[in-house]
């Protein structure tokens, strides 16, 4: 539109550079690199010069233009029998999450079922990103391999560093499956690598993470109808790009596993084949993660009275989770009951402030933000609360993805309430123990509340019932049994010269 009415003179150099700032973060790649290829024509600056050519190697990545190729040259191997190395983006105990604790807790299920595991995490993520290392953690041996910071790096020659350690790491390790998990990046290096060494590559789709940075950026940018933008301005790159290569790192896999069937929906409705997609949903280990009953130490410590019911949640604090939505919740319950209640919320994130400054707004002063919680501390935090709150938006990104944090309350004890997207939906169908409200609507939360807190006995019998099924049927030893199978199936299929 700029080009067709030939306004670039008109508009001055700051206002150009506001301009493209403002496409980059909207996702609109191209077009900002456009606007600033205009600034540099009009006045070189090398400084400026060094972040377009930064971002044309990002470019390359996200549009699919930059297939990474182990330059080795590395020995062929006989791979190890049920020896299995996964590759992720992020591992314990620098980043705690539910990624982190997923692939923990599966690699400590196959070492006892009797696999060799081995995580490989992403160059430049250790403490000492010069150095290459290893780490035992509980028993599971993490490879931290040494290479460029991705931040501080071209996007190309980083990924060629992590697909060149990728490569070592497996020549040492000699595996006879890689198993990648998201984001595209670790699909892609792990999909070179297997491919220069003739190994199976499984590609494990644990979100959407496209939909994750929509929900962030129409947050950030005010947009309250994205459909509505998009259909106007089109599409963002950011979005559409990382989409693709999501797809096409699928479509290269040997196999694809989920984490729900409703995330299997979208990804066979993409293209992938359904008998190519098999679901291992989130789990918990009932034995880390046993019924707790409240901690009067803690409990005081934190101001908690004995007779308060206590709603919570303990999560990573982002925009879609919600929890705005249960604060005012919460603010109607006191409203409407002379029980004595008390909100409690577990952990951090980039809205943290904002939730604590809306409690206060709502004259819950005594509403308890504790921040990040060591996660070996954790369990004493479940035990603090009655009611386990998970009031997710409704944002495409929650509709699709199941988190892990649902599957530990059960565990401990909790009685469960979830907002009704279709990925929590599908846990509460499948337990059959959790209650569910409208999502994004606090009335409907609020009710939903009410009736728990005046039943004692349904929270209690709840509670059983959800503690009961997740160890029956969500455990991290069942899902090694599936993973285990198909590990089998392609090794035994995987043709090598």
């Amino acid at each position: 539109m700029l080009e067709a009415h030939s306004i670039f003179e008109k508009i001055n150099m700051t206002s150009l550079r506001g301009l493209a700032s403002e496409l980059r973060k909207l996702g609109y790649t191209a077009k900002s690199q456009h606007v600033l290829r205009v600034v540099l024509s009009r006045k070189h600056n090398e400084k400026l010069a060094s972040a377009v050519a930064l971002r044309d190697e990002e470019v390359k990545i996200f549009s699919g233009a930059f297939k990474p190729e182990p330059q080795g040259p590395y020995e062929r191997f006989a791979p190890k029998p049920n020896c299995i190395l996964h590759v992720v983006g992020k591992v314990l105990p620098t980043t705690q999450s539910g990624y982190t604790l997923r692939t923990h807790y599966t690699a400590l299920a196959q070492i006892q079922s009797g696999l060799e595991v081995h995580v490989c995490n992403q160059v430049g993520d250790a403490v000492n990103a010069d150095v290459a290392a290893q780490m035992d953690v509980d028993g599971v041996t993490y490879h931290l391999p040494t290479g460029p910071i991705r931040l501080n790096t071209p996007l190309t020659t980083w990924l060629s560093a992590n697909v060149e350690e990728l490569a070592r790491v497996v020549a040492e390790v000699r595996p006879a499956v890689l198993h990648a998990h998201s984001d595209f990046f670790n699909a892609l290096s792990a999909r070179a690598v297997g491919d220069y060494f003739e190994i199976p590559v499984i590609y494990e789709s644990r979100g959407f993470w496209e939909e994750s940075w929509l929900s962030r950026m129409a947050q950030a940018s005010g947009i309250e109808d994205i459909e509505a933008f998009s259909n106007r301005w089109g599409i963002p790159d950011t979005y559409a790009w990382r989409r693709e290569r999501e797809r096409d790192c699928r479509e290269a896999a040997d196999h694809v596993f989920t984490l729900a069937e409703v995330m299997k929906r979208r990804i066979t409705a993409e293209g992938c084949p359904e008998d190519k997609t098999s679901v291992v949903p989130n789990a918990v280990s009932g034995a880390q993660f046993p019924v707790q009953t409240r901690n009067a130490e803690l409990a005081g410590r934190l101001g908690i009275q004995s007779d308060e019911i206590v709603i919570g949640y303990i999560s990573s604090l982002v925009e879609y989770e919600g929890v705005p939505v249960l604060i005012d919740a919460f603010r109607q319950l006191r409203e409407r009951l002379s029980v004595p209640v008390r909100l409690l919320v577990v952990g951090d994130g980039p809205v943290l402030d904002s939730l604590k400054a809306t409690a206060a707004s709502l004259g819950l002063q005594d509403a308890l933000f504790t921040g990040r919680v060591p996660h070996e501390d954790i369990l004493g935090y479940y035990g603090l609360i009655d009611i386990f709150v998970v009031p997710r938006t409704a944002a495409a990104v929650c509709q699709l993805v199941t988190p892990l944090k649902p599957f530990e309350a059960f565990a401990t004890g909790r009685t469960i309430v979830m907002s009704d997207v279709d990925a929590l939906k599908e846990i509460a169908e499948a337990s059959g123990s959790a209650a569910l409200f409208q999502a994004g609507n606090s009335d409907s939360l609020a009710d939903v509340l009410a009736d728990l807190v005046s039943s004692p006995e349904t929270r209690s019998q709840m509670a059983a019932a959800g503690a009961a099924w997740v160890r029956e049927s969500r455990s991290w030893e069942a899902n090694a049994a599936v993973y285990n199978n198909q590990y089998a199936n392609l090794a035994a299929n995987a043709i090598r010269v």
